[in-house]
């Protein structure tokens, strides 16, 4: 059996799709490790440590969140990013958002 130490590098290692892009990574180093209790840690996927879809989309994410008295959106009951199709699931909305930006930007009448 591996040494834990072993594991951890290991475990750093991302997975890239056909295009040589990185789609999976893990941080095991990380002391928060996984930071979300609903991913098993097997595929937890680092890759969106911090949620690029928080501040684009704060009603639409996607995801499972609450807001909180303060106004502050609580995003630490969601595994959506970290889990299985997460990834993919970002970049869509991300291409969702910024498509309506490019749209926005070239059409007058939809900006007023």
């Amino acid at each position: 059996m591996s040494s834990e130490s072993e594991k951890k590098t290991a475990g750093q290692k991302p997975i890239r799709n056909e295009s040589g892009t990185d789609v999976f990574n893990q941080n095991l180093n990380c002391p928060y490790f996984p930071c979300h209790g609903n991913v098993p840690a097997e595929v937890f996927n680092c890759k969106h440590c911090y949620c690029p879809l928080y501040f684009i989309f704060p009603e639409n994410c996607g995801g499972e969140f609450r807001i909180l008295p303060s106004g502050i959106k609580d995003c630490s009951g969601c595994g959506l990013p970290h889990g299985p199709g997460g990834h993919e699931h970002v970049l869509a909305k991300l291409r969702e958002h910024f498509g309506r930006i490019a749209k926005t930007d070239h059409d007058p009448a939809e900006s007023e």
